[in-house]
């Protein structure tokens, strides 16, 4: 399973936002075996929100 934390959310006009994230990979234990930072491009239409593109940030040694 995965969990997540460090939600930031940036507005990108009235109906779209770009949404990061950091993730973590969990073992059957629960302990973080992989992690990584993504963020999501989203808009808002009358379905509801909607991916558009996702994201892997580049990991450097001082990233978390």
């Amino acid at each position: 399973s995965c969990r997540f934390h460090g939600l930031e959310i940036t507005p990108l006009g009235g109906a779209a936002v770009l949404a990061s994230l950091s993730w973590e990979l969990l073992d059957g234990g629960g302990e973080a075996i992989g992690a990584w930072r993504e963020s999501y491009n989203l808009t808002r239409g009358v379905e509801g929100w909607r991916i558009h593109v996702s994201i892997d940030h580049a990991m450097t040694g001082d990233d978390t």
